[in-house]
């Protein structure tokens, strides 16, 4: 291996050194990466489904959302961030990838539209909840009654309160749905992603101490009961919060694994009844919001109240100007092949501890990028095992391994060349051009990068140029032999 090349290599390995997260998760490469993976789950090769990375770490960024179009995530969220590795922090990244892919598989968004809009007129859909229980009778009569008088404050805080539980519902049904489908591009990110959801999750008596509304309080509660099939209860918080919960569970239970979107309608309609004292306050602050300000003013308060107090749910896509997506024609498919299979809180809660198994493992490691194999003679480095089998994972590795060196080549092969220019300006400035030339000023001029378009110029016109190179090199060799002689 000659010194350039020697060089080259170097420089490339620093270069993989110094990339910062910011610059890989942000980059064309890793955008292709992810769309890719988007594309392949839906079929969707022709239709412009992307997805693009975005770097915000401001507090009250978002994490991941969809146009039905477009699939946006942010890099710097902090669910991700909060990993100890770059390559945890990429399967994170792959695992919001999924479940927005999820979505645009899985959920009916027609249907949906229809729930929350029969809500906001006044009815329930598909058909009013139901309850043996006196108390919950009562509280149905009650909301039955404030819908009937088409209380718009009502309507709005029912619609808004049954929007968040339907979604929390929906969001686990999809995640379980393509954890199913594909149990290894997807799945991964998707459980590292809950349990951190989890781990952050403010505990009871935190949330109670921070003045959290009790219909947030509960909200969180469902959470974490459908994502981890247990709750963040260190405080050992016992009250009526727990009651309630345990009286929702059989709905969130048969809800969350039907492949029968109307059966997610039926638990939520279920779960606003019982829920009927929490939610009674919001709508009189509602109310009060209406008579100082307009009816969506109202109703977008309601919902930065809410949506700052639901802790690791995620918006909902929306198709083009506001209307409802459609969803793809693969997840229907699907739904209909391969009914989904219940998973019981004890497997969620194993899945759970899988998750943190290997969160553990891999924090003990150094970061990907951070080691390298031996570098030279005089550097023994330490070696980063890309294939190891413990938890699963040696593909993803490899890709990422291959999206961090391809941009680190990039960027080394660009510093390079600007090097070489510079040493050549050096050598042409040091040249004696005799004093027929004194005075002349010589430039040297490469292009550190060059864009494909000149390397199909190239293509096309290098084989005709080349040939007559060649016939003109040896048609001059004979001269110059005799100048030399």
């Amino acid at each position: 291996m000659n010194s350039n090349q020697k060089k080259l290599k170097q420089m490339i390995r620093d270069q993989e050194l110094a990339i910062s997260d910011k610059e890989l998760f942000t980059s064309s490469a890793y955008q292709k990466y992810l769309t890719s993976m988007a594309k392949a789950a839906t079929s969707r090769y022709r239709q412009g489904l992307q997805t693009l990375m975005e770097w915000n770490a401001r507090a009250d960024a978002g994490i991941a959302h969809t146009d039905n179009y477009k699939i946006h995530i942010n890099a710097a969220n902090e669910i991700t961030q909060s990993f100890p590795s770059r390559y945890l922090r990429s399967e994170s990244l792959v695992g919001f990838n999924g479940h927005e892919t999820a979505h645009l598989l899985f959920s009916d968004f027609t249907a949906l539209g229809l729930y929350l809009g029969n809500i906001e007129k006044g009815a329930f859909y598909p058909s009013n909840p139901s309850f043996t229980e006196f108390s919950y009778q009562t509280n149905c009569e009650e909301i039955l009654e404030a819908m009937d008088s088409k209380d718009k404050a009502t309507c709005l805080t029912l619609a808004s309160c049954a929007s968040h539980i339907n979604n929390i519902l929906e969001d686990i049904y999809i995640e379980a749905r393509i954890c199913t489908s594909h149990p290894g591009t997807f799945r991964r990110g998707i459980e590292l992603n809950n349990l951190r959801m989890c781990e952050q999750m403010p505990s009871i008596q935190s949330q109670i101490e921070k003045k959290y509304s009790d219909f947030a309080i509960m909200a969180n509660l469902l959470l974490q009961y459908c994502r981890a099939g247990t709750i963040n209860n260190l405080s050992g918080y016992k009250g009526p919060y727990l009651d309630y919960l345990e009286d929702c569970m059989p709905y969130v239970d048969v809800a969350i694994y039907s492949d029968e979107t109307k059966d997610r309608f039926h638990a939520s309609n279920h779960i606003v009844a019982i829920l009927w004292e929490y939610i009674k306050p919001l709508i009189e602050e509602t109310k009060e919001r209406m008579e100082q300000h307009s009816a969506s003013d109202a109703s977008q308060m309601l919902e930065e109240l809410l949506g700052n107090q639901i802790h690791g749910a995620t918006p909902l896509p929306s198709g083009k100007g506001g209307t409802m997506p459609k969803q793809a024609e693969e997840g229907k498919k699907e739904q209909k092949a391969n009914p989904l299979p219940c998973t019981p809180p004890a497997m969620r809660q194993e899945r759970t501890q899988a998750a943190q198994d290997v969160v553990a493992e891999e924090g003990n490691r150094i970061a990907l990028a951070k080691t390298n194999t031996i570098l030279d003679e005089n550097n023994p480095g330490i070696t980063y095992n890309h294939q190891y089998l413990g938890t699963g994972y040696e593909k993803s590795a490899n890709d990422l391994f291959r999206i961090l060196n391809g941009i680190a080549t990039e960027k080394a092969e660009t510093q390079y060349q600007q090097e070489m220019t510079e040493e050549l300006q050096k050598a042409a400035n040091d040249i004696h051009y005799g004093n027929a030339h004194t005075g002349v000023h010589v430039t040297i001029n490469r292009m550190a990068y060059v864009p494909d378009s000149l390397k199909q110029s190239y293509q096309a016109v290098a084989p005709m140029l080349i040939r007559a190179s060649k016939r003109l090199q040896k048609s001059i060799a004979p001269l110059l032999k005799e100048e030399v002689v």
